[in-house]
């Protein structure tokens, strides 16, 4: 069912429920078809910014999104009752911009995301992950003059585990990406990151860059982290970089020699550490999104 107005009409759909609260002249360049199990959003030309706020666990199981708006904003969030697996595909046309927000509270999430950059377009990621049990594979496709960012803060305890996997390749030239991700384990927690960087032969005049930084806060918590880069054209720029440890023990210790307690500098370094997530979201909506509107998770 393509035509909007119909599709409106099921009030099972929570897709749709999202599209009606928009102003009408972004409704009027939405158009959703659905089916059991699969649902595809067309997001014609439209001057501005497009945001939707979605519940992953309304979601069905594969979502197909094709942007032509200037800015897409989607808020993903994933709640303690979720457990689910979806699957996302996301379609930026050229020269637009897509922002996605990915917020993970829940007892188990698995998410598959596939986005096609095309030709001059942007593509933003930002996820939080706090979930019982998280597993995320991404893979990107950048084409000429594409730039993509991603950006991921995962903090777990207890038995708690992420598996987070992401792929970036450039197939075309003269693109940027970048790989911003930071974890945070206690107790008997577990994360694992991959990242991967694919520049294909044609790819001339790419520049990536990977980074992630991981702390352990006990001795049972594990973090592995497993950087790759496969370059294939000589003319490019392209950095991994990762470390895993405890905290700054001196650091540490400087804050204890101005009266702070052990608990407390040390989860002073953890938010001053987990704040480089936080400032690189674009906007104060944004933070809100993430419950990061007082400085603290």
């Amino acid at each position: 069912m393509s035509d909007i107005a119909a599709t409106l009409e099921r009030s099972t759909s929570s897709l749709a429920a999202a599209i009606e609260t928009l102003p009408v002249a972004v409704r009027q360049a939405i158009h959703l078809s659905e089916t059991e199990t699969t649902a595809t959003l067309e997001i014609g030309a439209h001057n501005g910014v497009v945001e939707l706020t979605l519940a992953i666990e309304n979601l069905p199981t594969e979502l197909i999104i094709e942007n032509h708006a200037d800015c897409l904003r989607l808020s993903l969030a994933a709640a303690s009752a979720a457990t689910q697996y979806t699957k996302i595909r996301i379609v930026c046309a050229p020269r637009t911009q897509v922002e996605l927000m990915l917020k993970d509270r829940s007892t188990a999430l698995t998410l598959s995301l596939n986005v096609e950059i095309k030709r001059a377009a942007r593509f933003d990621f930002f996820s939080a992950v706090f979930g019982k049990a998280h597993d995320l594979e991404l893979e990107a496709l950048l084409d000429a003059a594409a730039v993509a960012h991603f950006y991921g803060l995962t903090e777990l305890s207890q038995n708690d585990h992420a598996n987070l996997s992401l792929h970036v390749k450039h197939r075309e030239g003269k693109n940027h990406s970048e790989q911003h991700f930071y974890s945070y384990a206690s107790d008997e927690a577990q994360i694992r990151f991959t990242g991967k960087i694919t520049v294909l032969p044609g790819a001339g005049g790419s520049v990536a860059h990977q980074l992630h930084r991981g702390i352990m806060r006990t001795e049972g918590a594990r973090i592995q982290a497993q950087p790759f880069l496969n370059i294939s054209h000589d003319d490019v720029k392209c950095t991994h970089g990762s470390t895993v440890g405890f905290v700054d023990e001196d650091a540490k210790q400087y804050l204890m020699a101005r009266g702070i307690s052990p608990a407390d500098a040390e989860q002073l370094l953890v938010d001053s550490s987990q704040a480089r997530f936080y400032a690189a979201l674009p906007d104060e909506a944004a933070r809100k999104f993430f419950d990061y509107t007082t400085g603290t998770i």
